[in-house]
């Protein structure tokens, strides 16, 4: 019998990205697209709806602050990981998306196939630092990569 797929939202208020997005799960035998947000207004409600098992989720979005989505995702939908999904990096960002309840952080400016090892890592319930972020985090690649928290590691 074959694993269920793992259900993937995009939350970007770019629909371009959104659709580059969902090409690139429709190649993936593990990975269903879940569907596109333009905001995160109304995320509790489409998770409810859509069942994502992890969400990409864009840190500078109209409507609401990112970090406050993470703690209401953590706190009303815990069994859902979402990942940080940027074109920027930031060290405060990322501690802040991390202590928040992040699973880790994607740039999209990183290959597709970081992005998708990156979801993989999500779903598996580890942290998931893309290689152009890790590469700039306080932490080395390996520990990133090895799912240790910025805050365990100190």
């Amino acid at each position: 019998m074959s694993q269920p797929l793992s259900r993937v939202l995009c939350v970007d208020d770019n629909e371009l990205i959104g659709e580059a997005v969902e090409l690139m799960l429709r190649e993936q035998d593990d990975l269903e697209w879940a569907g596109w947000l333009a905001d995160a207004c109304e995320i509790e409600q489409e998770t409810v709806v859509r069942r994502p098992d992890v969400i990409l989720l864009d840190m500078n979005m109209p409507g609401r602050d990112s970090f406050e989505v993470l703690g209401s995702m953590r706190a009303k939908h815990s069994g859902v990981r979402v990942l940080i999904f940027s074109g920027y990096f930031s060290q405060d960002c990322l501690d802040r998306a991390i202590d928040a309840g992040a699973m880790g952080y994607v740039s999209k400016n990183d290959d597709p196939g970081d992005v998708l090892e990156a979801l993989r890592r999500a779903i598996r319930w580890e942290i998931a630092i893309s290689p152009g972020a890790a590469s700039q985090w306080a932490l080395p690649v390996a520990t990133a990569a090895s799912g240790v928290r910025k805050s365990e590691g100190r």
